[in-house]
């Protein structure tokens, strides 16, 4: 396992990279700007504001995780990780969380 702090570094640092060459970097942005899976935080922003993510869980551990590049006036990367044996209340804790992301943006 990893940590949030790797994870986030991980994705700012791809956020980065993209910016310094985004021919290298535009099939995974693509990627994660067309994930299959909701955002589970993208409720917490506009409809119009970009969120390029990709979301995981283990089911085992009860562990969920979403790593985004939310694509605001200020561009942020982020990961929110959550673990809980409730799927309704880590709804509630990435609105929580995302929520003071919103904020913040």
């Amino acid at each position: 396992r990893t940590t949030c702090f790797d994870m986030s570094n991980y994705i700012r640092n791809l956020y980065s990279a993209y910016i310094s060459n985004p021919a290298g970097y535009q099939n995974i942005m693509n990627a994660l700007a067309n994930s299959n899976i909701e955002s589970p935080i993208a409720s917490s922003f506009s409809s119009d504001t970009p969120i390029l993510h990709i979301y995981g869980r283990n089911n085992a551990m009860n562990a969920y995780t979403e790593l985004a590049i939310i694509d605001a006036q200020e561009p942020v990367a982020v990961c929110i990780y959550v673990e809980c044996n409730s799927e309704s209340r880590v709804k509630e804790a990435f609105a929580t969380i995302s929520g003071y992301l919103a904020d913040y943006t």
